[in-house]
């Protein structure tokens, strides 16, 4: 599990160089769940991606 502030958060993460000089995970990511509220450039780089995306949007208070 992987907690990022916001959504700019995790985009500066993807847009550092990895150790295999790759922007993205240097393994295969089987699922990936999105919570809370996504940004709309966020979301166009995850669903870029090859994994499968879910997200989850808070729900009257509550994160399901």
């Amino acid at each position: 599990m992987e907690v990022y502030e916001d959504s700019d958060a995790l985009l500066a993460y993807y847009e550092r160089p990895s150790e295999a000089g790759e922007t993205d995970y240097p393994y295969d990511t089987t699922k990936v769940e999105v919570c809370g509220n996504v940004s709309a450039a966020l979301r166009e780089r995850l669903d870029a991606g090859k994994s499968p995306i879910e997200y989850f949007h808070h729900l009257g208070g509550f994160t399901r």
